[in-house]
């Protein structure tokens, strides 16, 4: 079986580390760890900071610096789930209208054709 290589390293497990915010990947956690020499200064760092390292674009930065900044709430994080599970099932109930929509064969032939499309 494949299993992930343990970091031994403090730099491998700096990287390990900032990784874990999902568009950070490891070239991008060493820029920041070379340009910030620490994960606290990282931390600490604007966005405008943020932005000047090597190879991290606006969404980057943008991400990382959320989850550097998000409280660690249970009660927060739940209301996330909560909004983002609400927000899936209004997307997979919108889906279903729009796919029986198309699939109306009460409508005028001239609105059919253009629901084809």
């Amino acid at each position: 079986s494949i299993q992930k290589k343990e970091s031994t390293n403090f730099q491998d497990q700096n990287a390990d580390f900032m990784t874990a915010c999902k568009p950070v990947n490891k070239t991008d956690a060493n820029n920041l760890l070379n340009h910030f020499s620490t994960v606290k200064a990282v931390a600490m760092a604007s966005r405008d900071e943020l932005a000047l390292c090597e190879g991290l674009g606006p969404i980057k930065v943008k991400k990382l610096y959320e989850a550097l900044h998000k409280p660690f709430s249970k009660l927060q994080a739940r209301e996330r789930r909560r909004k983002a599970a609400a927000k899936s099932a209004m997307n997979v109930q919108d889906d279903k209208e729009i796919s029986e929509k198309g699939n109306d064969t009460n409508l005028p032939e001239d609105q059919a054709s253009e629901t084809e499309l």
